[in-house]
């Protein structure tokens, strides 16, 4: 077992407070939204449990936000997929594949503008156009192949037995999110899904999550937050302030 500490602010719990795991996983990684600024990482879902509840004895917790595309389920090959096929169908980079570091850098998690613009940096709308012909493919792949990361069913049992609050945040358009939670049968488990395209500012921003908190009436001093590993300081950050 290691310590974490997210380094953009000055106030702190002491890192003896809280004991993570230094797994490179990026599923279900965990971020505990309070003014702590205390990360944990777990390996295992034994290990999320245990450090979730070790959490909660800092303070009360009433809600849990949960990303959906590489947290909920391992979408993102999915994601990769469908967009390779369709940059190769418009000559993108010359007719070369891209490659899964390049998808990773320029693609995953942005929202439909940002990806519209990088298929197609002087032509929005055409941009927006191919986003949706991708996105129709994404959908037909995810039918056929989604599913949910392991531990999932034991993460969910153990916020339904806590009957805490629940929202999905994602930048996913909302035909894509509501597609992804209905097939990981999680359509009833949520109370609220908060899309990123429908608030001022998508994710990294925190107005999704910020959003989200206001809908459920939580307070983010008592709310943990389930992301993508590459999106957990920035959001950590601008979260806490």
């Amino acid at each position: 077992m290691s310590h974490l500490r997210v380094p953009c602010s000055s106030n702190y719990v002491s890192p003896s407070v809280v004991k993570i795991c230094p797994s490179t996983k990026l599923h279900l990684t965990c971020t505990k939204t309070n003014l702590a600024q205390t990360f944990t990482k777990p390996s295992s879902l034994h290990c999320l449990l245990r450090s979730m509840s070790s959490l909660t004895g800092l303070a009360p917790l009433e809600a849990v936000l949960f990303d959906v595309d590489g947290t909920l389920c391992d979408s993102d090959p999915l994601h990769y997929e469908a967009l390779r096929e369709m940059l190769l169908k418009i000559g993108f980079n010359g007719g070369v594949p891209i490659t899964e570091e390049f998808f990773v850098e320029k693609f995953s998690g942005k929202n439909n503008v940002d990806t519209a613009l990088v298929a197609f940096p002087d032509d929005l709308e055409q941009g927006l156009k191919f986003v949706a012909d991708k996105e129709t493919m994404f959908q037909r792949l995810a039918r056929e192949q989604l599913k949910p990361v392991k531990g999932l069913d034991k993460v969910r049992t153990w916020v339904e037995n806590r009957g805490l609050k629940r929202a999905a945040v994602t930048n996913s358009p909302r035909t894509n999110a509501e597609l992804m939670i209905s097939k990981l049968g999680l359509s009833d488990f949520f109370d609220v899904l908060i899309i990123g395209d429908e608030c001022e500012r998508g994710k990294p921003h925190p107005d999704p999550y910020l959003k989200a908190l206001e809908v459920l009436k939580a307070s983010k001093d008592h709310a943990f937050v389930f992301e993508e590993l590459r999106l957990e300081w920035q959001l950590g950050c601008l979260l806490l302030g």
